[in-house]
């Protein structure tokens, strides 16, 4: 599930999708235009890194705290395990932006 999540977290060239309504054969001109010129500008590993960094800060590290938390487990098993996390969805992130 963190993985179909992560390409719209990654890529941002959705939001210029959702402006013509979803459908992008009844866009005008000006979205072609518009995705010719930037349809690749943040489609890297270094930018799908940073957002998969912040989504495992955001979404994996308070998930696995409130379930350490939860299970009263140490500080060090919430660290390591939640460090996995962080590390995961920042790999997938580089690899999901990167790949075209």
């Amino acid at each position: 599930m963190l993985a179909f999540i992560m390409m719209p977290i990654t890529i941002h060239q959705f939001g210029a999708l959702g402006m013509v309504g979803g459908d992008e054969t009844k866009a005008l001109p000006s979205y072609t235009a518009f995705m010719a010129d930037y349809q690749d500008a943040f489609r890297t590993f270094k930018h799908g890194a940073l957002h998969g960094f912040m989504a495992g800060l955001f979404i994996g590290l308070p998930v696995v705290a409130t379930n350490c938390l939860f299970e009263q487990k140490s500080f060090k098993y919430a660290a390591v395990t939640s460090g996995y996390w962080i590390v995961v969805m920042t790999l997938m992130g580089a690899i999901i932006c990167g790949w075209k």
